[in-house]
C-alpha cells in the first residue's frame, strides 16, 4: 500500500522541481518532492549558486589588486582559499534552509531518497535507511537534473582531474591548471584560479569560447581573458592525459600541430548528462532522444500523466529555462491558459569576469539564414557609469529585424552585464524569463507578490 496519494510527485528539488512544488501548491495540488542529493539540486548545491559564490571572492580579490587605480591604497593584504570554499558552503546552507521553508510554508511533503517510477501513475522511493515506499500521483514531474558528461581518457579522480562538481570543494589552489572546454562553466572556473593566482590554460575545440555567444562579443572576452593572463588554446583537443604522482601531463593536438604540455590539475568542463539512469523510464515506455527525455511544448512525455523539465529534456542546461518550464508545465496540469517557453528569448549568462550575456540568434545566424536585419553597437567605454566604475571593457550589440524594428538578438560583455539582459528581452516582467542567479529576478517576484503568488519568499 502506498504512503500517501498525491496529485503530483515531482521527482527532484532543482530550479524546475523546487518551483514546480511551491507553484503546485499555489494551485491546490497535494505535492510530495523526492530529492536523491542536497535540496535545490545540482544548480544550489553544485552550481548557479555555489560557483557565483566563489566568483564574488575572486571578484573582490581582482578589486583589491585594483584599488589603487580607485585612489587606495590596499598593502600587504592576504586571502585564505579555504575560507572561499567555506563561504561558499555555508550560503548554499542557509539557500538549503530558504527551500525547505518554502516547502513547509506551503504544505509540500518533501522526502530524501531515490525515487523511481513504477508503472504509471507510481513512483517507487528508495528511502535513505533502504527501505522502500510507494506512492501514487495522478501526475509526475520528472526534474533530475544532470552530472557532469565523462570523456573517456580524462575520466575525473577527485586528485588531479576534477570535474566542475569536485573543483567547487577543492581546497588547493593548484600552480598551473588546464580546463577543457571554454563554455560557461571552464569560463567561470578560468576567471576563478586566474584570480588566485593559478597560471590557467584553458581549451577548446572549436573556433571560440563560448561557442554558443555571438562570435563578436566571444573575441571580445576572449581578448580580456588573454590581457588577465589566461591562455587561450582554440580549434585544439586533448589527445592524451599521463597521470604522474603530482602533476599531469598532456599530449594537444593545436593546428599547427602537437605539443606536450605539464599541468597540477585539470577540470573537465565538456558538458553534461541528463540523470535518466534507473528512474524507470522503461516501465513506462518513455524512450530517449540523444540522451534526453522527448517532451512537447507542454513538457508531456510520450506517457499521459508524465511530464519532464530542466536539463533531462533539451539544452539550454540552465536553471531560469528549469524554472520556467516548471511553471508552463503544472499550470498546463491546472487547465490554466499558458503560453510556451520561447527558447529564442531565454538569455544565456556567463559570470566570469567579464561577464557575457544574450539571447536570441547572433549575428552569424542572421547572415546564414540570410535575414534582413540591422545591427548596432555601443562600447562601454562611451558609457558614463562604467567610466566612473573604471570597467569600460565590452560592448552592447543588438540585431534587429528590419522588416517590423523586433529586436531577434542581443549580446553583451562587460562587467555584471547579467544584470542588464532583461532590459533588451521584449516583453512584460512576467513575461520573460530573468536569468538565474541575478538580481533582477527580484522584479518578476515583487510583481508576483503582489498578486499573492510569490515563489521565492
Amino acid at each position: 500500500m502506498p504512503e500517501k496519494n498525491y496529485d503530483i510527485i515531482i521527482m527532484g528539488s532543482g530550479p524546475g522541481g523546487y518551483i514546480a512544488a511551491i507553484r503546485a501548491a499555489q494551485l491546490g495540488f497535494k505535492t510530495l518532492v523526492v530529492e536523491n542529493e542536497g535540496i535545490g539540486g545540482t544548480c544550489l548545491n553544485w552550481g548557479c549558486i555555489a560557483t557565483k559564490a566563489l566568483l564574488a571572492s575572486g571578484d573582490m580579490l581582482q578589486n583589491i589588486k585594483n584599488a589603487e587605480k580607485y585612489g587606495i591604497k590596499i598593502e600587504n593584504y592576504t586571502y585564505d582559499f579555504h575560507m572561499v570554499i567555506e563561504r561558499s558552503r555555508k550560503i548554499v546552507a542557509r539557500m538549503a534552509l530558504g527551500i525547505k521553508y518554502l516547502f513547509k510554508k506551503n504544505n509540500i511533503d518533501f522526502i530524501e531518497g531515490f525515487a523511481r517510477i513504477d508503472g504509471k501513475g507510481k513512483v517507487l522511493v528508495k528511502l535513505k535507511n533502504n527501505e522502500n515506499k510507494l506512492f501514487f500521483a495522478n501526475n509526475i514531474i520528472i526534474a533530475t537534473g544532470a552530472k557532469p558528461a565523462v570523456i573517456k581518457g580524462m575520466e575525473p579522480d577527485g586528485n588531479l582531474i576534477l570535474n566542475s562538481r569536485q573543483a567547487l570543494l577543492s581546497q588547493d589552489l593548484p600552480e598551473t591548471l588546464l580546463i577543457v572546454g571554454a563554455g560557461a562553466i571552464g569560463l567561470e572556473f578560468a576567471s576563478l584560479y586566474n584570480a588566485f593566482g593559478t597560471k590557467v590554460t584553458l581549451v577548446e575545440m572549436t573556433e571560440n569560447i563560448a561557442p554558443t555567444a555571438d562570435k563578436e562579443i566571444a573575441l571580445i572576452a576572449q581578448n580580456a581573458f588573454i590581457k588577465q593572463g589566461i591562455k587561450i588554446l582554440n580549434k585544439t583537443s586533448v589527445q592524451k592525459i599521463t597521470k604522474n604522482q603530482n602533476t599531469l601531463n598532456v599530449t594537444l593536438a593545436l593546428e599547427k600541430g602537437i605539443e606536450n604540455y605539464s599541468f597540477s590539475k585539470a577540470i573537465v568542463a565538456v558538458g553534461i548528462s541528463p540523470n535518466v539512469e534507473n528512474i524507470g523510464l522503461d516501465t513506462v515506455g518513455i524512450t530517449l532522444e540523444k540522451g534526453h527525455i522527448p517532451v512537447n511544448q507542454w513538457l508531456q512525455t510520450q506517457v499521459d500523466g508524465i511530464y519532464a523539465i530542466g536539463d533531462v529534456v533539451a539544452p539550454p542546461w540552465l536553471g531560469h529555462k528549469a524554472s520556467a518550464e516548471a511553471i508552463v508545465c503544472v499550470e498546463k496540469i491546472a487547465q490554466k491558459k499558458v503560453n510556451p517557453v520561447q527558447k529564442e528569448k531565454i538569455p544565456f549568462c556567463i559570470y566570469s569576469s567579464p561577464q557575457i550575456a544574450g539571447f536570441g540568434i547572433t549575428q552569424e545566424k542572421a547572415e546564414k539564414e540570410k535575414l534582413n536585419v540591422n545591427i548596432g553597437h555601443f562600447p562601454m567605454m562611451a558609457n558614463g557609469k562604467a567610466q566612473t566604475s573604471g570597467h569600460t571593457e565590452g560592448m552592447a550589440k543588438v540585431i534587429i529585424d528590419k522588416n517590423n524594428d523586433e529586436i531577434l538578438g542581443a549580446w553583451l560583455v562587460g562587467e555584471n552585464v547579467t544584470e542588464l539582459i532583461n532590459a533588451i528581452i521584449p516583453g512584460k516582467p512576467l513575461d520573460k524569463i530573468f536569468p538565474h542567479p541575478t538580481l533582477s529576478e527580484v522584479i518578476p517576484e515583487a510583481i508576483l507578490d503582489a498578486f499573492g503568488r510569490a515563489l521565492n519568499i
